[in-house]
């Protein structure tokens, strides 16, 4: 029996003993606001994992516990760090102060930017040591976004990742295959990155020019501060000088290339007004009033509202009449028929004149 039990504990996998519940969920809210450099940002993907939840699954799963507490203390310190309060004073509108806790975690290899420290080298060792010196083998049948088997693969592990959804496969190319196929590799950015001088003053940002050494880099190609030309993406020509640049850069450029294509492809349909895009639009049948011949929108339910807010006082007043009806109604005891269509007609009161248009006029 004794025997028995040894070896049951010997054979028990760390996560089934302890997990950093409490800093994992910390770590993986962080990452959400993240933006910059997030594998989220290549594509979206409904369903996407957090990094550091995915990492820490990992490695208390491939890891077996060590069967003391003392050694599983430290490496659950190691993994998630330690949680810390900070007091941060935050002004109020009223001109007071107002002193608000956080918590945060502090150390460990799961919180954003923490990920490739000293200590992920240590879990790397731990992990082949539990698998004989080899890699293990990790298998994702259901990839997705590819969460899970890119923290696989930065724990050194041989992974193998399936998704049957052709989205899923692509991002799952553009996340471990690509990357590690062309890591360390450099080659010339394409022709129409190098006539835009947003895209290389970030360029050479990155490389560390800044003020008068950025200028003298970006009028080496033609870019200076007065040139205002704006790069034709079709039909470019290539003799320019190249510049040497990494995937990361590759993938910034295509994709800078995609949004200027369609931008210009639907400025048509979402125009600039007063200096601002135009980013969304709101569809609702309209008729004319009967007294003033305005054109009034049918909007209905929540449409209505966002319809009655657009319309300034109108609206808010027309709204204010249909809402104070409809409970003046329901304490009667109207059925709930009657107060269906007492809604709406109300919806389309005219919101000129706050008057109803006819049933006759909205059909």
């Amino acid at each position: 029996m004794d025997t028995t039990d040894e070896q049951d504990t010997q054979e028990k996998r760390l996560i089934e003993v302890d997990f950093p519940l409490k800093q994992t969920s910390l770590d993986s809210v962080h990452e959400k606001n993240v933006r910059h450099g997030h594998i989220s940002t290549l594509h979206i993907w409904p369903a996407r994992r957090p990094l550091a939840a995915s990492r820490a699954a990992l490695i208390t799963t491939l890891l077996p516990d060590p069967g003391n507490d003392e050694e599983r203390k430290m490496m659950m310190e190691k993994l998630a760090g330690r949680i810390v309060e900070h007091v941060k004073k935050k002004k109020l509108p009223n001109g007071g102060i107002e002193e608000q806790v956080t918590v945060e975690t502090e150390g460990g290899i799961l919180h954003w930017g923490r990920e490739s420290g000293a200590d992920l080298q240590w879990f790397r060792d731990k992990i082949r040591e539990a698998y004989g010196g080899r890699a293990p083998r990790v298998l994702d049948p259901f990839a997705g976004g590819g969460a899970i088997p890119l923290e696989a693969m930065r724990l050194g592990c041989e992974v193998t990742a399936v998704d049957i959804n052709p989205v899923a496969w692509f991002i799952l190319k553009c996340t471990l295959e690509y990357p590690h196929r062309l890591a360390n590799q450099y080659r010339p950015l394409p022709a129409f990155a190098l006539k835009s001088r947003e895209f290389m003053e970030s360029y050479f940002k990155d490389k560390g020019f800044k003020g008068a050494t950025l200028e003298v880099q970006l009028s080496s190609f033609g870019l200076k501060k007065d040139h205002a030309n704006q790069p034709q993406l079709m039909g470019m020509q290539t003799n320019v000088v190249s510049v040497e640049a990494d995937l990361a850069w590759h993938v910034r450029a295509w994709g800078w290339w995609v949004l200027q294509r369609a931008k210009a492809d639907l400025e048509r349909y979402y125009p600039t007004v007063d200096g601002k895009p135009t980013v969304a639009y709101l569809w609702a049948r309209t008729v004319s009033c009967k007294n003033c011949r305005a054109t009034v929108r049918c909007a209905r339910r929540t449409t209505s509202a966002w319809c009655s807010l657009w319309s300034r006082t109108p609206g808010k007043l027309a709204s204010f009449l249909a809402y104070n009806m409809m409970r003046h109604r329901w304490q009667r005891g109207i059925p709930h028929r009657n107060v269906s269509m007492i809604s709406n007609w109300l919806a389309e009161l005219c919101l000129v004149r706050v008057s109803p248009v006819p049933a006759v006029e909205r059909l």
